[in-house]
């Protein structure tokens, strides 16, 4: 089960034995405002154990656990390109803690991953600290209904995603490639090159070198092996700027379609360092399979790397468009 972490806190995936603790969680932080809503609204808004069962068949839904308590819940359901937030709260003594926010980040990576271009929810306009922290976060009002749950008065509040896109990378992008390549947090996984491999990659027809980006740059690729008569080629290096929001997962899903149904590969496949677990979660999520292990066969100022080869076959994509 894949976990999120932030100091104390966690994001993860919630599940049935979570029931009764987000429950209690949504009672608690919607209690104070109780005189506010209608009792059917308010009995919509704080759901039994069983009803949140329900939900989590409809759409997936996290929790924040802060010292392994459970401190904060959301769920979505998916409708077409749009991603509807629901049911989202954090408990009273875990306030102004960055719960919400975290929770909002773990939901704008999965409607990113699933090439959304929109969130929503609906609101009361009585919930100014949540209103706040929407408005902060990029939403607005609009004019959308519904207007009322219950005789209780709701308003709409939305945000629009860019959507993520592949573009040839240019000589003016470098400066930002060669930034990435060379920062604290990429240099231990990536081999950095030069500009001028860089350029020459560019020149290559063997080679896609390509730029990652919504409104602005988010990383960028270089595929290999196009011209490859065994309709091999290989996902020779990824590397993302703004991490933790989804571009990563994503960005692999558009070159996983751009090698098979644009450059008609048989075969696409990579290599990551042994130890760089992050970006090797990314790939078997994304349906790689492990091949084999090549031993400590790069040379680092600290010793040996051993690089994991991984691989997806044309019938294994197909199939997962299909499932």
């Amino acid at each position: 089960m894949s976990t999120e972490e932030h100091q104390d806190l966690q994001i993860r995936l919630a599940t049935a034995a979570d029931t009764e603790a987000i429950a209690s969680v949504l009672y608690k932080s919607f209690r104070e405002y109780e005189s506010h809503y209608t009792p059917e609204a308010f009995a919509a808004t704080v759901p039994t154990p069983g009803q949140i069962e329900e939900r989590m068949n409809q759409g997936p839904m996290w929790v924040a656990l802060r010292n392994g308590m459970i401190a904060g819940t959301v769920s979505v359901v998916l409708k077409n390109e749009e991603v509807y937030i629901r049911g989202m709260a954090v408990d009273p003594s875990a306030r102004g803690k960055g719960i919400g926010r975290k929770l909002l980040d773990r939901i704008e990576s999965f409607a990113v991953r699933k090439r959304c271009k929109r969130l929503f929810l609906s609101t009361t306009p009585f919930l100014l600290p949540a209103i706040d922290l929407y408005e902060r976060y990029g939403f607005r009002r609009n004019l959308e209904g519904p207007a009322d749950l219950f005789g209780t008065p709701l308003f709409t509040m939305s945000k629009s995603l860019d959507a993520l896109r592949l573009c040839q990378t240019e000589d003016k992008d470098l400066d930002y490639v060669l930034a990435l390549e060379h920062s604290e947090e990429n240099r231990l996984f990536v081999i950095p090159w030069s500009r001028e491999q860089h350029r020459q990659a560019l020149a290559d027809p063997d080679v896609a070198h390509l730029i990652a980006h919504t409104s602005t740059r988010v990383g960028y690729v270089i595929l290999a092996g196009l011209l490859d008569p065994n309709q091999s080629i290989e996902l020779r290096r990824i590397v993302i700027s703004k991490k933790g929001r989804g571009y990563g997962r994503a960005t692999v899903e558009l070159v996983k379609d751009l090698a098979f149904k644009t450059y008609q590969a048989h075969r696409f496949w990579l290599d990551v360092k042994a130890q760089n677990q992050r970006a090797r979660s990314v790939y078997e999520a994304a349906g790689f399979i492990v091949d084999g292990m090549l031993r400590e066969c790069l040379r680092t100022e600290s010793g040996f790397d051993s690089l994991v080869v991984m691989s997806m076959l044309r019938q294994e994509y197909e199939a997962s468009k299909e499932a």
